[in-house]
């Protein structure tokens, strides 16, 4: 057999339809009618940890699509739904797939619009008067140095919003929400937040006081809710004083409900309420007596020594039945070392000694009252030192 070069290698040919290449769509900024299943696999999708690569999104949202119910594509959202995933902005469902599906639109005069979306809008020291949004949607705004006067927003959401040396007057935030946003130097004059949230962002205490909502039970959840956030940011001093000022408007909302001050008061509080909001008010006013609701170490210290030094002392006086073991009589000194053996664990014994019950009782009352203050005080300095 004569030996030459092997045979050529048959090549399979591809006898399939080839198309010129296309650009892929633009990216997806909302989505047309959804259903609700597409809306849970698109928060899944927003859902993705902060930690691992968020891939396409256009793609993603694609592939939600339903074969019964086709989906507008426009341009301009998919990238920041990308960023604003991998920060874990989006993160509690479908509440916040409002950029998904609301349409996209210019911030432009009149200043009004309703179910819009706003994107990368630049208002860097412009002034914004009487504006008017309902339900609409800003994702990377910057507001730096802008005016905003007699503006009221409705619902809205504010994602990754700038609001650098931003003035606020007389603006209306009913039921909006934060995400993410930046407040330094934030200026407001005579501003509403009612049944607005702050999510991984916060107003500093200082502008925010005045503008928080009337009504002690609004004022309360607002306050509360930026407590939490300012401790998530490690700003030990503003969550200080917004849980001050929370613990207040909960006294208030109390006592409106326990005197039944108007209407709403003398539906809401009857009966089995009325008693818990009694019993509730007078242990608020003892926390804020005992040790000024665990943020004021200076109240703490107040009371021990005022009680160390003046009330139980007087108590020993007053009831007579403290004795010492060589019979001689009792002096002021004597009243006041016997207290603070007692309030104090010193490990120090004492020559004097209760001869009744009632002297019995006050040593057992004082005694409790110096652990209990201890206990505090030791709580007071361990938190104090994880802000630290």
């Amino acid at each position: 057999m004569a030996v030459g070069r092997p045979p050529p290698r048959l090549c399979h040919r591809d006898t399939r339809t080839r198309h010129a290449p296309t650009a892929p769509p633009p990216p997806a900024a909302i989505m047309g009618t959804l259903g609700s299943a597409t809306l849970a696999a698109a928060a899944r999708v927003a859902r993705r940890p902060a930690g691992k690569p968020a891939g396409d999104a256009r793609d993603a949202l694609l592939r939600l699509q339903c074969p019964d119910e086709p989906a507008r594509l426009l341009s301009g959202g998919a990238a920041h739904l990308r960023r604003l995933s991998t920060r874990g902005v989006l993160t509690t469902g479908e509440s916040e797939m409002y950029p998904i599906y609301r349409p996209t639109a210019k911030f432009e005069e009149p200043h009004e619009a309703e179910d819009r979306t706003f994107s990368d809008a630049r208002l860097d020291d412009e002034a914004i008067g009487s504006a008017n949004y309902r339900h609409c949607t800003f994702v990377d705004a910057s507001f730096k140095g802008a005016t905003l006067q007699d503006c009221q927003f409705l619902h809205c959401i504010f994602l990754g919003c700038y609001f650098r040396r931003t003035t606020l007057k007389n603006c209306t935030f009913t039921g909006c929400r934060f995400y993410d946003c930046q407040f330094p130097y934030v200026c407001l004059h005579t501003c509403d937040f009612q049944y607005s949230l702050f999510k991984s962002c916060q107003v500093p205490f200082s502008e925010m006081e005045d503008s928080l909502p009337r009504a002690p039970n609004l004022r309360e959840q607002l306050c509360r809710n930026l407590a939490i956030q300012s401790a998530d940011l490690g700003l030990s001093d503003e969550t200080r004083r917004y849980r001050r000022l929370e613990v207040e408007a909960r006294e208030e909302h109390l006592w409106k409900g326990i005197t039944s001050e108007s209407a709403w008061y003398r539906t809401h509080f009857t009966g089995f309420r009325k008693l818990r909001a009694v019993y509730q008010w007078l242990l608020s006013k003892f926390n804020r007596w005992l040790w000024g609701y665990g943020e004021r170490l200076v109240v703490l210290l107040r009371n021990l020594l005022l009680a160390v030094v003046v009330v139980f002392p007087f108590l020993y006086w007053w009831s007579g039945d403290l004795t010492r073991d060589d019979g001689m009589g009792l002096g002021l000194w004597d009243y006041l070392y016997f207290s603070m053996v007692n309030a104090l664990p010193v490990g120090v014994s004492s020559t004097i000694s209760a001869s009744s019950w009632i002297g019995y009782s006050l040593v057992v009352v004082e005694s409790v009252f110096g652990s209990v203050t201890l206990a505090l005080f030791a709580a007071y300095v361990f938190r104090w030192s994880l802000h630290r």
